[in-house]
């Protein structure tokens, strides 16, 4: 696993893929080298890559809990997700002084929620409109995982 990238090119690669820079672009983000630049210079994201096209960036709230977003490239590393998620879960578990982890999923995005859920992510709540959307303003799932839980079902 590469840890705490700090790799630009590497990142922004990523990010800036149509399979996934479409969500941060909804996000009022026009620029993926700036939004990468920025990230990678905030000594409270961390950024984790278990395989060659997929990053998840954890952005530290406070000592015990962090934000999880994952970005994958379209064709076969998006078979890995499951995996690739349950490994940086388990890396910020055992490297970090993170307790838990949380994520924001689109309502409208079953997929995602999915994976948070077989990573061990439960509902925790609901923030109306507060994402936009191909321009409608939608509704986020707010998920999160306990490192005790995330334990008792993947190991740790």
């Amino acid at each position: 696993m590469r840890k705490t990238i700090k790799d630009i090119s590497f990142v922004t690669d990523i990010i800036a893929d149509e399979s996934v820079f479409w969500t941060a672009k909804d996000d009022g983000v026009t620029d993926p080298y700036s939004f990468v630049r920025g990230s990678l210079h905030n000594d409270s994201h961390i950024w984790l890559s278990p395989r060659p096209d997929t990053l998840l960036l954890f952005k530290g709230i406070n000592l015990i809990m962090a934000e999880m977003h994952i970005a994958i490239k379209a064709g076969p590393a998006r078979r890995n997700s499951r995996t690739s998620c349950i490994d940086a879960c388990r890396w910020m578990f055992s490297n970090t002084p993170c307790e838990k982890v949380i994520t924001y999923i689109a309502e409208s995005n079953p997929l995602a929620v999915s994976l948070a859920c077989e990573c061990g992510m439960i509902r925790e709540g609901y923030l109306t409109e507060a994402m936009k959307i191909n321009g409608i303003n939608e509704g986020l799932l707010i998920l999160g995982a306990t490192k005790s839980r995330f334990n008792e079902l993947h190991g740790g």
